[in-house]
């Protein structure tokens, strides 16, 4: 496979056949193509794998960066790699080294450090590259016997201190001999591990089942699914033509994927949407908007599923392409559509969703589930809340919360007394919007309710023993002075001249 680049190109102006320097990727972007790559080959952390959060929010990868990796065991129990990214800070005039990304074992034992040394290892050469043949390593199940210690693996120190190893870019360890009842790390020359792949091939291609180990074994000794013909004499893969081109986004060849997907668009034109959505970083993209470009019509069912695939992998880019396509590429797209890839958005990548919303048409908004305000009074997040409003979104059964959350304890209730003053978003027959004001005591927020058009009477009905005594007297002063004010209106009106009268003549 290709290395993961730090940097963005694009092609130079004054030449196309040229690339020129675009600016560096952000850390976000390269951590989930490093993670897709890792979760391939079946090297990712089985418990977690985390970006760390000052890397986060869109900050980018400082240029001439350079990435290392150390493993240890916890100080209590897993065993951990840490990534690290290092760099020569020109503003500072200082070598800089931050802690880029984590990730842990469930298990202790001396099969898991070896393990994560070569994940460790497998995260080198994403970026660095091979520098040599493909890594020919791979797990054997049910063997068993002694261990022995790897040459160049970590150890507890004096008094159970943590001595790390660092991998070199170019440095790669070669271990045998190291068992427990989980399995075996074995090291296999060039002419075993061509018997093997030839014979992974075979179970690739006969059973289904074994599908997922099998592409991650191969993805281990060959680099790419896609590529492993160099290594077997271009013997051809007896798998269909969709399954190739879904093995080709999952390897990142796009070549291939080219040659690949129009021979299946008419059967699988959405699984295949799918699939490239989720591919990160610049090849996905790339497929996604071939995809885009070459097919008239999806499902809503894959289109959305595709909008949540690259919502996963935090791509707001790919997210505003898809999303900006979808009226064109999905038949009758469900007036609601963009308003809930923004609710899907919120948990996991609040920024997309931000972004989603401000993209948003006021007819697309109109049109969102209301949980959107819930969840942004949550926070609360004004701005957004603003703009919802804004652009017409309707409380519906999200108001009473809502309401709730901005005037608990009196500290946002000026956020719902805007919100109001700029547009009714609460149905006036929403007593329960109503009731969560009184029961906070947001007197002022119960007004503007009150003069929107809600029955004060009614409510008192429906809640006769809600508020305090203070709250519910306020309450009722103000519908009364609303009613006499009322009155003395349709009075006014009663009273008033008829117009456009002729004059009378004799």
């Amino acid at each position: 496979m290709e290395i993961i680049e730090f940097d963005r190109w694009k092609p130079s102006v004054d030449d196309p056949r040229k690339v020129e320097y675009a600016g560096q990727r952000t850390a976000q972007e390269v951590y989930e193509e490093l993670k897709h790559r890792l979760d391939g080959m079946g090297y990712l952390p089985d418990e977690y794998f985390l970006l760390r959060d000052e890397w986060k929010n869109g900050r980018e990868i400082p240029r001439d960066a350079d990435l290392f990796c150390t493993v240890d065991y916890g100080a209590s129990e897993g065993v951990y790699v840490d990534v690290y990214l290092k760099w020569y800070d020109e503003k500072q005039k200082k070598s800089m080294t931050e802690r880029f990304i984590t990730g842990k074992t469930l298990g202790e034992n001396g099969n898991d450090l070896d393990r994560m040394f070569l994940t460790a290892s497998a995260i080198t050469k994403a970026v660095h590259g091979d520098h040599a043949t493909h890594a020919r390593y791979m797990r054997v199940d049910g063997f068993s016997g002694p261990p022995s210690k790897p040459s160049e693996a970590g150890s507890m120190g004096k008094g159970g201190a943590r001595e790390r190893t660092q991998f070199s870019p170019r440095a790669e360890t070669e271990w045998s001999g190291l068992c427990d009842d989980a399995g075996r790390v074995v090291h296999l020359s060039q002419q075993e591990e061509k018997v093997i792949i030839q014979a992974l091939v075979e179970q690739r291609e006969r059973q289904e089942e074994a599908m997922s180990q099998t592409e991650q074994l191969l993805r281990r000794m060959t680099g790419s699914i896609t590529a492993y013909m160099d290594t077997v004499g271009q013997r051809p893969l007896r798998i269909s033509d969709y399954d190739k081109a879904v093995l080709a986004v999952r390897d990142g060849e796009l070549s291939a994927f080219l040659d690949l997907y129009p021979k299946v668009l008419d059967t699988h034109a959405g699984d295949l949407l799918v699939e490239a959505a989720g591919r990160p970083g610049a090849v996905g993209r790339q497929m996604t908007r071939a995809l885009l470009d070459d097919v008239e019509r999806f499902p809503e069912p894959a289109y959305a599923a595709a909008c949540r695939k690259a919502i996963d992998i935090n791509d707001p880019q790919k997210v505003a392409s898809l999303l900006a396509n979808a009226a064109d590429r999905v038949a009758e797209l469900s007036p609601s559509f963009h308003g809930e890839m923004a609710v899907y958005a919120f948990l996991e990548h609040g920024h997309i969703a931000r972004e989603i919303i401000k993209q948003c048409t006021n007819e697309q908004i109109a049109a969102a589930p209301p949980l959107l305000l819930e969840l942004f009074a949550a926070g609360p997040d004004y701005e957004m809340l603003s703009t919802l409003v804004d652009k017409g979104i309707s409380g519906g059964d999200s108001a009473e919360r809502t309401l709730h959350m901005l005037t608990y304890e009196g500290h946002n209730s000026w956020i719902a007394e805007e919100l109001l003053e700029k547009r009714m978003w609460v149905d006036v027959n929403d007593y329960r919007a109503l009731h969560a004001c009184v029961e906070n005591d947001a007197v002022d927020v119960a007004k503007l309710l009150l003069d929107n058009g809600m029955d004060f009477e009614q409510y008192r009905q429906q809640f006769p023993d809600s508020g305090s005594p203070d709250t519910i007297q306020a309450l009722e002063e103000y519908w009364q002075t609303i009613q006499e004010q009322a009155q003395k209106l349709e009075q006014e009106q009663a009273d008033a001249p008829e117009m456009g009268g002729g004059m009378a003549l004799g």
